[in-house]
């Protein structure tokens, strides 16, 4: 296992790289990266072979000038105050995200409303909801407690789930947001509607409405299967479903739900992403 002191030396040198945009800060973070790599049992010196962000189109200085993704994903972020919250993982989901509802776009135009499930502080919602204004402001329905996320049930165990009831408290009071604050940070979409509420208590506001795209971020099985019965049989044809938690260590539960109606539903593809999150397209 990684030492403390490798474990200290590395933050130590992940911090100084982030208090510089020179190429020996990002030079150090790459060595930092292999050595910590390296040295560790998940590594077993097996590779060497660095990741240099500026080689990724996403990640270089300018990309915000030449990528909707990269410029909305800051404009959403800075916009809901969830710069804290940005990391490399949550930057691959939500330029996934961002491309999967503009092929629901490309399909079917303005055919079919919008919906999320889960927005927390709405960083999501606010990058989906400029994209839609750009396509054509679909109605776009979002469900949320504001209160936090549901009980955690017997099929979230597993993984990095809490192991304590005290640990899943936390957790779930962690992901509570203060609704008029999120409702502000949306204000200039008028076609956005929010819908205060456990899932899936007011699905039924909407259950005449067929969709084109769907955004599943609830963490837990049981709402993500509430989610996932009332939307997929109101998903237009060529449609997609997205889900940010499926394939996250945290929340296991999320996996085994998809998987589990997978067999029900039979989408014709589902689509798994490296850096965690999933898709099915009807």
């Amino acid at each position: 296992m990684i030492s403390a002191a490798k474990q200290g030396l590395f933050r130590l040198v992940l911090n100084l790289s982030r208090s510089t945009l020179s190429l020996a800060g990002s030079d150090g973070l790459q060595f930092a990266g292999e050595e910590l790599i390296k040295s560790s049992r998940l590594g077993l010196g097996r590779y060497p072979i660095g990741f240099r962000p500026e080689e990724v189109e996403i990640f270089a200085a300018d990309a915000s000038k030449h990528m909707a993704a990269v410029r909305d994903y800051d404009e959403a972020m800075s916009a809901t105050g969830c710069e804290p919250l940005d990391n490399l993982a949550k930057r691959g989901r939500f330029f996934m995200l961002h491309q999967l509802l503009q092929t629901a776009y490309d399909r079917l135009g303005k055919t079919g409303d919008i919906a999320e499930c889960g927005c927390w502080r709405g960083h999501s919602t606010y990058m989906l909801a400029l994209i839609a204004e750009r396509a054509g402001a679909s109605d776009f329905h979002v469900f949320d407690s504001f209160e936090g996320l549901s009980d955690y049930g017997d099929k979230d165990a597993g993984g990095l789930a809490p192991k304590s009831q005290s640990d899943a408290r936390a957790r779930q009071k962690l992901f509570a947001a203060d609704e008029d604050i999120v409702r502000s940070n949306l204000s200039r979409f008028p076609f956005v509607a929010f819908y205060k509420g456990w899932i899936p208590e007011r699905f039924g506001e909407i259950e005449d409405r067929q969709f084109k795209f769907v955004h599943i971020d609830v963490d837990l099985y049981q709402p993500y299967v509430d989610s996932i019965e009332f939307f997929y049989p109101r998903l237009l044809e060529g449609g997609i479903l997205a889900f940010d938690d499926c394939g996250s260590a945290g929340f296991p539960g999320a996996r085994r739900a998809v998987e589990e109606l997978e067999a029900k539903f039979k989408p014709r593809m589902f689509l798994q992403f490296p850096l965690g999150g999933a898709a099915w397209f009807k």
